[in-house]
């Protein structure tokens, strides 16, 4: 099965969102403590495959999990072990059910596919040859030493092992903050580019080459979905791009190329914030609403507390970056919490504020 991915047109009209050129430049890099990273062939990266947030999340913790150095035992790769209690530390959820969605995305996940995108020399062209991720998967439920375990498939060993050229690192760290299947695959991208020599402009700023949309969305398992692009960008892309900014050591915009009126490519431009002098702020966690009676004063306590962690962010953020704003969801989260407080002064400020925000975009 072969196929060539959509050509890429060029719209000189094509707009540009500038990014914040003004923050400072930082040696800031978040690691995990025992310096974990997600490694992987070019090739996997660039792939099409459908999966969702937890299947993702599961996937990425046994990247991390290879050792690259392993050989071949009877023809099958490593078994890798991902314990349950592990998986929820990982990605900080404070779920206790995770034994059930766990067993059921390692299930959905064994019979999906991934497929790479290689060059036929003969063909001048790229095959499209489509995998299994594993060869053997299993769960084992016993309590708190609940696991996940599995083997990848033997084919995906030129993409996972012994890697010497073509591949890209990727902080797991900054992989588990991202919190949909489309900001994590945009994530690696932009990281793939990040190394790549002809990507880095004069300026210090990285730009990749155009993505179609159909190619976005086929890589993603879009598929079909979003036909209009401004649903496309609501819904998908811009979420995206906010979390990106907010929890990881990137700063991303994009430019749209257009053919006549309709959208047709993106070129993504970023900056690192690991190259530069003061590492961007990470939203903190807000404490979990706890059981009581509305309109109590212990909620309001909560409420109040609520509201120094996100005036402090905001804070650090425009400390950080002059034009920088809370997300609009945070914002609407501040707004209510000012509403139990009985806060009316920032309450309104605060709606005025988000009410521009809203008309501009």
């Amino acid at each position: 099965m072969t196929n060539k991915l959509p050509d890429n047109e060029i719209d000189e009209d094509s707009h540009l969102e500038l990014l914040p050129l003004n923050k400072a430049l930082s040696t800031h890099a978040l690691i995990r403590p025992d310096g974990g990273v997600v490694v992987q062939s070019n090739t996997l990266i660039d792939a099409a495959y459908r999966v969702t947030v937890e299947e993702m999340r599961l996937l990425y913790m046994a990247l991390e999990k290879i050792n690259p150095k392993a050989e071949l035992v009877d023809g099958l790769m490593p078994e890798i072990v991902i314990p349950v209690k592990e998986y929820r530390e990982a990605f900080g959820l404070r779920t206790h059910s995770l034994h059930d969605r766990l067993s059921e995305a390692a299930n959905s996940l064994f019979s999906k596919p991934i497929i790479t995108f290689e060059h036929n020399e003969k063909k001048g062209k790229l095959d499209k040859i489509k995998r299994s991720w594993f060869t053997s998967l299993a769960y084992d439920a016993e309590g708190e030493v609940s696991s996940i375990k599995l083997r990848f498939s033997p084919e995906l060993r030129p993409f996972l092992y012994e890697l010497t050229s073509n591949f890209t690192k990727i902080d797991f760290v900054q992989l588990a903050r991202l919190d949909t299947p489309f900001s994590m695959r945009l994530f690696q991208w932009l990281h793939k580019y990040k190394g790549l020599r002809k990507s880095k402009r004069a300026d210090g700023v990285f730009e990749t080459e155009e993505f179609t949309i159909e190619t976005l969305k086929y890589r993603t398992g879009l598929g079909d979905k979003y036909k209009e692009f401004k649903f496309f960008k609501r819904d998908i892309l811009d979420p995206a791009i906010t979390k990106i900014n907010n929890q990881t050591d990137l700063s991303v915009t994009y430019r749209l190329v257009k053919e006549g009126r309709s959208v047709k490519s993106i070129v993504f431009v970023f900056m690192s914030d690991s190259e530069t002098m003061a590492s961007k702020p990470i939203r903190p966690r807000l404490p979990s609403r706890p059981r009581v009676i509305k309109d109590s004063h212990a909620e309001g306590e909560w409420a109040r507390a609520c509201i120094t962690i996100l005036e402090k962010f905001q804070k650090d953020l425009q400390d950080y970056d002059s034009a920088a704003m809370l997300p609009i969801r945070d914002a609407e989260k501040l707004l209510s919490y000012y509403q139990i407080a009985g806060d009316k002064k920032k309450e309104n400020d605060l709606k005025k504020h988000l009410d521009s925000r809203r008309i501009t975009k």
